[in-house]
């Protein structure tokens, strides 16, 4: 038996979504809980640096695939919405907590941040970095589109300290951009590398997807191969997935485009990838980044590894503050209401105990394919095979762990498998979230319990 064959008939299916948040925010709390939970009356205690993620859901033009909180712009909505942006900053800064943390990295995702003016992402940034204490070597993160990401917003933005970009290229393949129906043109993307060079911003990423509809090897090869003659420092590769109700899963269901192939195919196209990045310069840092040396994003680092607060601003903004796993209302109207009454957004959370912390820890570890065996003992008290014997051992013996002095870490079958294998560490309380609580979270909608489904079913 092949070891792909093998591992599907373990996992039946690669799961295609990383981990993004542990434990999953579920409950609903009233203002004053949610105040209590995330211990804003308290100074912070963790040494390590504060992350930052604000959430802008607009866009110029909504992609025929995207399963996240995102609305077409309209200047009201953009003008009231950073009104709104700027109190909930207010709301955090003017705790204990708030002034007492510094922001190593600031992220700003979406939607299509790059959409936004130049005045108004400036104006957001020197408005942080007014409202609370900003290392002066901070990661400065503007996701965006080639298409607005225009030459004289980078320039401005890099005036301020931005000095990284994250765009959603996908493809350089024109037949395949029409496919999907982005927003923007391959030479929009070329210009966009162009630009960002000229303007000094230091480390240019790109997403790429492979296992689009339609999409043969030899194109995935050539949109390796042209991100790295375009000196791309950073590179994310996403596998695609079919989100039911999105426009594009209409039109595979429908039979107007091809389906996508299938996992053998995925994880062919993933391993093509690795070995021309690898042999490339760039190193994995995580199951789906590859960065040249020295290029790694270090609001990912914070978050997943060293298990840093991460302040969550905006509708469907995501955080997690002294342990308390948050999400924001994801709907518009009712995030900048709940913030001009001068309440805190959050939708849903969750507490998590020492014991949860743990297990958070190792599954966003393991997505960046390791975890420190000191920096977990010195958390925890305790080495993680203490804590999680079985599940370590099983998946040792399955060879998608290996165990060393340094801590555990995933092997190479380890990282094709890393979405599954990170998700083992999920306790029995939030293993049974699937796809459509995922993406009701990343759209900042309630979820239900699934054992209080389970419990009414039964």
């Amino acid at each position: 038996m092949s070891r792909a064959k093998q591992y599907v008939e373990l996992f039946k299916e690669r799961d295609s979504i990383c981990v993004s948040h542990y434990p999953v925010p579920v409950s609903q709390h009233e203002e004053s809980e949610v105040r209590s939970l995330m211990e804003l009356e308290q100074v912070n205690t963790k040494d390590t640096p504060v992350a930052l993620y604000l959430h802008i859901p607009f866009c110029d033009a909504t992609c025929s695939f995207c399963p996240f909180n995102r609305y077409l712009k309209r200047q009201d909505q953009v003008d009231r919405y950073l009104a709104a942006v700027r109190q909930e900053i207010d709301r955090y800064a003017g705790t204990p907590f708030g002034s007492s943390i510094t922001v190593s990295s600031i992220n700003l995702g979406g939607g299509t941040p790059s959409c936004l003016s130049s005045e108004e992402l400036t104006g957001v940034l020197q408005y942080i970095k007014q409202a609370f204490r900003v290392e002066e070597d901070a990661m400065i993160f503007i996701e965006g589109n080639p298409r607005n990401f225009t030459a004289d917003k980078l320039e401005a933005l890099a005036l301020q300290g931005l000095n990284r970009i994250s765009v959603g290229v996908q493809t350089f393949q024109e037949e395949l951009a029409e496919v999907l129906g982005l927003y923007h043109s391959v030479e929009d993307s070329f210009a966009l590398v162009k630009n960002a060079r000229n303007s000094g911003i230091e480390n240019v990423g790109i997403d790429l997807m492979y296992n689009l509809p339609g999409q043969t090897l030899d194109q995935w090869r050539a949109d390796i191969l042209t991100s790295i003659e375009q000196d791309i420092d950073h590179i994310c590769v996403i596998s695609f997935c079919v989100v039911p109700h999105t426009q594009i899963a209409s039109r595979i269901a429908d039979g107007k485009i091809p389906g996508i192939g299938d996992v053998y195919r995925e994880i062919e196209l993933y391993s093509i990838a690795k070995e021309m990045l690898l042999e490339a310069g760039y190193e994995q840092y995580s199951v789906i980044d590859f960065a040249k040396p020295g290029k790694t994003d270090r609001h990912a680092t914070l978050y997943f590894s060293e298990q840093s607060h991460m302040i969550g601003i905006g509708a469907a903004a995501f955080g997690i503050i002294n342990g308390y796993m948050y999400i924001n209302s994801g709907n518009l109207n009712e995030y900048m209401t709940r913030v001009q009454d001068g309440l805190l957004p959050v939708n849903c959370g969750e507490k998590a105990d020492e014991r949860e912390l743990a297990h958070g820890a190792m599954a966003k570890g393991l997505r960046m394919l390791s975890v420190n065996r000191a920096g977990f003992v010195k958390m925890f008290g305790q080495e993680p095979e203490e804590l999680f014997p079985e599940t370590i051992e099983r998946l040792v013996q399955d060879g998608l762990l290996i165990q060393d002095a340094e801590g555990i870490r995933l092997t190479e079958d380890g990282i094709i498998w890393g979405n599954n294998v990170s998700k083992q560490f999920f306790s029995a309380k939030y293993a049974d979230y699937g796809l459509q609580h995922r993406m009701k979270l990343a759209k900042g909608r309630p979820v239900q319990s699934v054992h209080s489904v389970q419990s009414v079913q039964s």
